[in-house]
């Protein structure tokens, strides 16, 4: 579905454990970066690039990927997925993966919403 191809690049920012990134890595064999602020989740990805033999395709970098700064659109897959809040909501978002993305390349954000009006235990 997102036409991955042996050799891509893909920047994955706020990656968390980078389950997306080591398993595209491995069945794709594409290439990734990988941007997370958590130190335990750097860790976990680290040993999931380990488990999967993926540690030659794969980097992950501690940082704000809100704040992240690379090549401008030098990437073929940019993705955000479930951390809009790293620019202040959708819009602010995609224009963050506009400017890392090459011409033509892949936008990929997800996350989550409520369909109703959360209950207050969830807001509490």
């Amino acid at each position: 579905m997102c036409r991955i191809t042996p050799g891509a690049r893909h920047l994955d920012l706020a990656c968390g454990k980078g389950e997306m990134l080591t398993q595209w890595a491995a069945r794709y064999g594409s290439y990734g970066v990988g941007v997370e602020i958590s130190k335990v989740f750097l860790t976990a990805a680290r040993d999931r690039a380990d488990e999967l033999d993926v540690t030659g395709q794969v980097r992950f970098i501690e940082a704000d990927a809100g704040t992240y700064e690379d090549e401008p659109h030098s990437y073929d897959i940019v993705s955000c997925i479930g951390a809009a809040w790293i620019g202040d909501g959708l819009a602010g978002t995609l224009t963050l993966l506009r400017r890392l993305l090459r011409p033509g390349g892949l936008a990929l954000v997800g996350d989550c919403y409520w369909i109703s009006p959360p209950p207050p235990e969830a807001c509490a």
